[in-house]
């Protein structure tokens, strides 16, 4: 039987020092100039993209488990994009990685845009939780990392979670359990350009930089002023951001506006749209067709999927 092709389809191999604290990552020189996307390299310990498997403490279990992946799209602030990457990388799941195995989990209730559009088509494996600071409440969350001890999982969050998120993290040990359980959480933080979201950014850096995987998405749809992303870039503590932590850049395509409230009107996977003379023009075809090349393109660079787009 052939082997199912998983998101992202990475091999993992064995790190030669089982002790190597989960403070630690082993990862690939990075460009220091962020005006450009970023490619990560080979690590010298073996491994196939340039972020590091987290190493083991040493109260950790033996992992013969696949290495899995827990992908949030965040960006804490509202209007970010968050709900547009979310629903970009679901099609680029579908379609370029051909997963069909990933878990959806749709946590924003007070708009679960990425569940209207992609819950029909993914069935059981879209499922609902939400964030809480409650204690009676306080496990729905739970079900996230439940998934990704059997398969991968994308979490689409909503905005102004950071609290009940960084609640969650803490409770249930994270760090330390995500090491034991050879999952690895990535964090692709959404930024608008503007000085608060940027922000944002370094805050979530901060506090979980050291073992959760950070990809800043410049959203060119929201902000298309590449001057912007330049100032940005040339940030001193931006600059000191990616020494420290090496994370990689990637470009959010603009959606334009056209073909974005043609789709929200009614609301179905890209790949379906794409087939209803109804839904978009000729041109709007190509012009979706391109947005989402180009965002597949730019997923690519960030070396955590395997595929030969």
């Amino acid at each position: 039987m052939p082997r199912t092709k998983k998101l992202p389809q990475v091999e993992q191999k064995q790190l030669e020092d089982k002790e190597t604290n989960i403070d630690h990552l082993v990862a690939g020189d990075l460009p220091q100039s962020l005006t450009e996307s970023t490619t990560p390299e080979t690590s010298e310990v073996g491994d196939t993209t340039a972020f590091a498997h987290l190493g083991k403490n040493s109260y950790s279990d033996s992992v013969d488990k696949q290495l899995t992946y827990i992908h949030f799209w965040g960006g804490e602030r509202g209007g970010a994009g968050k709900s547009t990457g979310s629903r970009v990388m679901l099609h680029f799941l579908l379609n370029v990685v051909k997963d069909s195995t990933f878990y959806l989990v749709e946590t924003d209730r007070s708009r679960p845009d990425v569940k209207t559009y992609y819950g029909e088509l993914l069935g059981n494996r879209c499922v609902d939780a939400f964030f809480s600071e409650a204690e009676f409440k306080s496990n729905s969350a739970d079900i996230i990392f439940e998934k990704a001890l059997q398969t991968n999982v994308l979490v689409n969050l909503p905005a102004q979670i950071a609290v009940p998120f960084d609640e969650w993290i803490e409770r249930n040990c994270l760090a330390e359990m995500t090491a034991e359980k050879n999952i690895k959480m990535v964090m692709w933080f959404v930024c608008s350009g503007e000085e608060d979201s940027v922000d944002l950014f370094f805050q979530s850096l901060e506090k979980y930089g050291c073992w959760m995987q950070h990809v800043f998405v410049r959203n060119e749809g929201v902000c298309p002023d590449e001057a912007v992303w330049q100032r940005i870039a040339q940030l001193p503590k931006m600059k000191q951001a990616q020494e420290q932590y090496h994370f990689p850049v990637i470009n959010l395509p603009k959606f334009y506006m056209a073909d974005r409230d043609a789709l929200k009107t009614n609301p179905m996977p890209f790949e379906q749209a794409l087939k209803r003379n109804d839904i978009f023009t000729e041109l709007g075809k190509k012009r979706t067709h391109k947005f989402l090349d180009k965002a597949a393109s730019e997923f690519n660079k960030t070396g955590l999927f395997d595929t030969n787009y």
